[in-house]
């Protein structure tokens, strides 16, 4: 009967020490950004992260706007929960806070998208883009096309 009572507390104490499944589910991460291929140091690099209910969509929940630096400008976007997600990147040359555009739709100023997927007469789909955060760290590079 002891022994019994001893192995009860036991594993009580693992299961009172083990986080509980919802606070697992929950961790939050930093996740690098490195923009490439950028071709001047004037404007700012929005980078966007976004689930597949927002991509190519207004309301990313992860939005970051940074200083544009030639060749390569580096992020850190903190508070990420785990999950799987895609970057939408562009280049804001006159600060306007927008992606200017031809008449005709064509993107006047440098975009890109995580996994660096090809897109010439379409955008990418999510499923070309998308990557899977742990919610601890991660790192992820995407370089700007112009058209």
């Amino acid at each position: 009967m002891r022994r019994a009572l001893a192995v009860a507390g036991i594993l009580l104490s693992v299961v009172a020490a083990a986080p509980p499944a919802a606070a697992q589910a929950e961790r939050v991460g930093r996740l690098q950004v490195v923009v490439s291929n950028v071709r001047v140091q004037r404007g700012h690099v929005h980078i966007a992260i976004c689930p597949q209910a927002l991509f190519l969509k207004d309301g990313c929940p992860f939005i970051v706007i940074v200083p544009a630096r030639q060749g390569e400008t580096t992020t850190i976007i903190d508070n990420i929960p785990a999950g799987t997600y895609a970057a939408q990147v562009f280049l804001d040359e006159n600060d306007n806070d927008d992606l200017d555009r031809t008449f005709i739709g064509i993107p006047e100023e440098g975009v890109g998208f995580s996994n660096n997927p090809s897109f010439t007469f379409r955008a990418p789909r999510f499923a070309e883009a998308a990557f899977r955060f742990d919610g601890v760290s991660g790192s992820i590079s995407v370089r700007l096309r112009y058209y």
